[in-house]
């Protein structure tokens, strides 16, 4: 098994027992601040994985090696992750969507100034209507934190950690 899906399959374990733990601790805390421990620790896990990348290689490796591996690390650590939030959502705490519908509504309606009343109605209406727990949204996360997560942070540390081979060894 290679290095970044090991590091992928550590950094799903690592969010799921997250998840669990803050949605027994606390479900509304998990809804409104868990996001961003579950980013500090695939951040965390991101790093370690390019520097790995770059160590196995000798002490190079350039922004291609790096950002494959660390992609693969996103997608499979995400993939774990996201079957977690869905077993957290209908099974371990269904009263999450529910908390999570008042979260976001509340959110709306302090935003009802910028909007307008007309479009935080509608907002509010279609909010009512999707579960976040389902599998299509869980599916959307997925795919939104990948290309966010997965693409765009990614590009950012393999930049940072990338180290090419000069052209001319010198003696």
């Amino acid at each position: 098994m290679s290095n970044p899906v090991k590091n992928g399959i550590f950094l799903g374990a690592a969010m799921v027992i997250g998840i669990i733990a803050f949605v027994i601790a606390s479900p509304r805390g998990y809804l409104q601040y868990g996001q961003y421990v579950l980013f500090l620790i695939a951040l965390v896990v991101m790093v370690k994985t390019g520097l790995e990348e770059r160590q196995l290689n000798g002490g190079y490796a350039s922004f291609g090696d790096i950002f494959k591996a660390i992609f693969i690390c996103i997608a499979v650590g995400y993939a774990i992750r996201f079957i977690g939030n869905y077993i957290a959502f209908n099974f371990i705490n269904p009263d999450l969507s529910v908390i999570y519908q008042d979260i976001a509504i509340e959110a709306m309606e302090k935003m009802s100034g910028f909007l307008g009343d007309e479009a935080v109605d509608a907002s509010i209406e279609a909010l009512e209507e999707q579960s976040p727990g389902s599998i299509g949204n869980n599916i959307m996360q997925y795919v939104t934190l990948l290309l966010m997560t997965g693409g765009i942070v990614n590009a950012i540390i393999s930049l940072i950690l990338r180290k090419e081979r000069p052209l001319i060894d010198t003696v």
